[in-house]
């Protein structure tokens, strides 16, 4: 058994260019992480969504990318996931501003199947 810290990070906006951000966080994160796995994702995001409120308004659906990998619980898996939607949008100009990153502690299993 190995412990680790999963994150997911989805990056959404009205001109997704999906297989670009694939390939592009797919080298990336490969290289840091070990791994990842990317769904094509459509979401509902309010421009209200970073503020504290019982009810939002202003609703749009666009498409995007989810992410999800693993680290060992002393790395900064968060910083790596920033720094990686950074460089996405400085080298493919996509419009977006945010990103939303979970993490939560998982028990890890790699099972060779031979």
């Amino acid at each position: 058994m190995n412990q680790r810290t999963h994150y997911q990070m989805i990056i959404s906006c009205a001109d997704m260019q999906y297989e670009t951000a694939k390939a592009f966080l797919a080298k990336k994160l490969g290289a840091q992480f070990a791994g990842a796995t990317f769904s094509r994702i459509d979401g509902a995001w309010s421009s209200q969504g970073s503020e504290d409120r019982s009810l939002y308004q202003d609703i749009m659906v666009e498409q995007g990318i989810k992410v999800d990998c693993s680290t060992l619980p002393d790395q900064n898996g968060e910083v790596m996931l920033q720094e990686a939607a950074a460089e996405l949008k400085a080298a493919t100009k996509m419009d977006f501003t945010w990103v939303h990153i979970e993490s939560w502690s998982v028990s890890a299993h790699h099972i060779a199947l031979e």
